[in-house]
């Protein structure tokens, strides 16, 4: 899947949100330890969801940097075409 920057970021974001909404209902005392280990779980796989994303997120600016600067260079000093 071929993602903007922007749109990794809105879902960093939510997910964000989503882990702390688990961080709240983990802290509910009514549930049984089936449901906590589940919820556990959900929580650890949505922050790992997240890392991964970020790295991602981090990597596509770095590219688009570094493309931007080779723009930027190539138009400050364009080729010489010798024949």
């Amino acid at each position: 899947m071929d993602l903007s920057p922007k749109a990794i970021r809105f879902i960093i974001d939510a997910l964000e949100h989503y882990v702390e909404h688990f961080d709240q209902l983990v802290g509910n005392e009514n549930l049984s330890d089936d449901e906590l280990a589940d919820l556990s779980n959900d929580q650890r796989y949505l922050a790992a969801l997240r890392q991964s994303l970020q790295l991602q997120h981090a990597e596509l600016l770095k590219s688009n940097a570094m493309l931007s600067q080779s723009l930027a260079d190539a138009s400050t000093h364009p080729a010489v075409c010798t024949n």
